[in-house]
């Protein structure tokens, strides 16, 4: 556990740290949708939009994840659902998003041929590594959460406690 030293000065930080690390991770959404708007029905922009999400979501869950490393270290429960909650929303975007860009994908490889294809290919194949893993990758911080969550204030304590008897009764 750590020393009550280190626990007021993360209480300190916190609110400052929340507010740098939620403009880190709502900035990237922006961006996003600003780069794509307006809305298009193309076929080659509904792809392209895909590839730019595919790029944009691995700041996302880096940011997710030092926003949950602070809430832990703050014990503040509210922001480790909130993260998972996140994790969730962010890993079905991704899941919905994969099913259409693989449609989209396999529709454009038929109109291309030659040296387009296989740039085509090689960057279908980059976005959906991308979007498999940080779908997975959000299942995983999402169970991590609600594990946080579940967890018995009593025993993450006893945890903690236990250290330190062992130390006082060696004394």
């Amino acid at each position: 556990m750590a020393s009550s030293l280190e626990l007021n000065l993360v209480r300190h930080v916190r609110i400052v740290a929340y507010l740098i690390l939620g403009a880190a991770f709502f900035m990237p959404i922006a961006d996003f949708f600003f780069s794509v708007w307006p809305v298009q029905r193309e076929l080659a922009y509904r792809y392209g939009a895909v590839t730019l999400m595919a790029s944009t979501v691995s700041q996302l869950v880096l940011t997710l994840l030092f926003i949950y490393a602070l809430a832990l270290l703050a014990e503040d429960r509210k922001i480790i659902a909130a993260c998972g909650i996140a994790g969730v929303l962010i890993a079905a975007i991704l899941v919905v998003s994969f099913g259409a860009f693989a449609m989209d994908a396999w529709e454009l490889r038929r109109r291309l041929e030659g040296a387009p294809l296989l740039r085509m290919e090689t960057a279908t194949l980059q976005a959906a590594l991308k979007i498999v893993s940080y779908a997975a990758v959000c299942v995983v911080f999402t169970i991590s959460a609600r594990r946080a969550l579940t967890t018995p204030k009593d025993n993450r304590e006893r945890g903690a406690n236990s250290g330190s008897r062992a130390t006082n009764t060696a004394e």
